[in-house]
């Protein structure tokens, strides 16, 4: 699957990244930016100093933990759930138990736990593929991303990984918070729906 294959079938369903905003949690983006984004009216995000940064530290961050727990890890593959095929998600990495998410931010980020929409993300993945639980991994990096040596092989950044501090958050099936999240999407789905045959008539 193409980049531009992936954008659009995330027009037609609900990813693990769209479900904070449709549950309020998202403080980054409403509901109603992600309709407009789902009808292909919205502004496109381009990226910035912190996606960059985790686009290319968050792999060596999973290789670190693996290595460390002595466990094996695939990456994760754009996934329809069984249950609804408007149900999507593209998780970082799968084990045998479910799976792992890794994130690179700041202290403040996760001084006081997981963020609410990193655990409906990652709650959301869970639902779509099983297994018993999932972790987010994350490495603790400098608020100004400047500071990161991005410019430096994987070689160096692994051992740079390795000495910075990691925020580790395990997350168990939970049915009750997968019905919500259910129910949740498919009003909106409902919605984008709604909209898409105003556009049409």
């Amino acid at each position: 699957m193409t980049h531009e294959e992936w954008l659009e079938a995330r027009k037609l369903g609900v990813s693990g990244s769209d479900i904070a905003c449709i549950m309020g949690a998202n403080p980054y983006k409403s509901e109603e930016q992600l309709l407009l984004d789902k009808l292909g009216v919205g502004k496109p995000f381009v990226g910035n100093a912190a996606t960059r940064a985790g686009q290319r530290l968050e792999p060596l961050v999973a290789n670190w933990w693996a290595k460390r727990n002595q466990k094996i890890i695939i990456n994760g593959a754009f996934t329809v759930s069984e249950e609804d095929p408007r149900f999507i998600g593209t998780p970082d990495f799968l084990t045998i138990f479910g799976g792992i998410d890794t994130k690179t931010g700041a202290y403040h980020i996760y001084k006081d736990g997981c963020p609410k929409y990193y655990e409906l993300q990652t709650r959301w993945y869970n639902m779509i593929h099983g297994g018993d639980h999932w972790d987010i991994v994350v490495c603790i990096v400098p608020k100004d991303r400047s500071e990161i040596p991005l410019h430096e092989s994987d070689d160096f950044l692994f051992q740079w990984v390795q000495n910075r501090p990691v925020r580790e958050f395990p997350f168990h099936r939970d049915r009750a918070i997968e019905q919500t999240m259910r129910e949740a999407a498919l009003r909106f789905l409902d919605r984008l729906e709604a909209l898409k045959r105003q556009g049409r008539s």
